[in-house]
């Protein structure tokens, strides 16, 4: 049996009967297409990115995709689209899905890193995403760290980024983004590891300043280690 499903706005997909569990056939089939429709910028993000760069157990439910303004999220079947806003999204890196059934668009493993750690919050926490990068790391390289670093990128989410890589033995990167920052940010001030917002002490039990970075390491992130 065939079936067709909507997932928005009188956009129609084909269900066979293969894909009837699922309720829709798999989202490289089609989500390109949809974009294309309503004619809006996206590409695949954070951990449903990373799953495809290797982190594979840091599998997630839903499927994590950027887009330039909000957008509801879409529920078909047993699917779940969740959508993040970057307003600046037409400078990050991508790359075509390969393979892939349809054309794709996902972020570049290196990409993909500053995202987790700008969206840290929503993903899990600052320990899922360095947990999630370690996993990527051997796709990431000093040409594509070049590549995606851009002025527009939020200091903090460079600085944090630093400080992980350099936490997690990968000094040659590390130093990347430390003479970016060096070049193109003079000054910069403290930052949270894990961002919070109930007003506590920047510095108290359990926290460490890491001077170079600029980052006041406030996250466990001993289990990885």
């Amino acid at each position: 049996m065939i079936v067709q499903v909507s997932p928005q706005r009188d956009f129609y997909v084909i269900v066979n009967a293969e894909q009837t569990p699922m309720g829709i056939p798999p989202i490289d089939w089609w989500l390109d297409e949809y974009f294309q429709y309503i004619d809006r910028p996206y590409y695949v993000a954070l951990l449903s990115a990373a799953q495809i760069h290797g982190a594979s157990h840091q599998s997630v439910q839903k499927t994590q995709v950027i887009v330039d303004r909000p957008v509801k999220d879409i529920h078909v079947g047993r699917m779940t689209i969740e959508f993040f806003v970057k307003k600046d999204l037409l400078s990050a890196k991508t790359m075509e899905k390969f393979p892939a059934y349809a054309r794709l668009l996902i972020s570049t493993p290196e990409e993909t890193g500053l995202d987790l750690i700008r969206y840290s919050s929503r993903i899990g926490g600052v320990a899922r995403a360095v947990a999630t990068i370690k996993d990527m790391l051997g796709q990431f390289s000093v040409e594509g760290l070049n590549a995606v670093l851009d002025s527009k990128i939020e200091l903090s989410v460079i600085q944090r980024m630093g400080f992980i890589l350099e936490w997690l033995g990968k000094r040659e990167y590390a130093c990347v983004l430390l003479k970016f920052i060096k070049d193109i940010y003079p000054r910069k001030r403290l930052v949270l590891l894990e961002p919070e917002s109930d007003g506590r002490s920047m510095l108290g039990p359990a926290r460490s300043l890491e001077v170079k970075w600029s980052v006041i390491n406030n996250a466990d992130l001993k289990e990885l280690s």
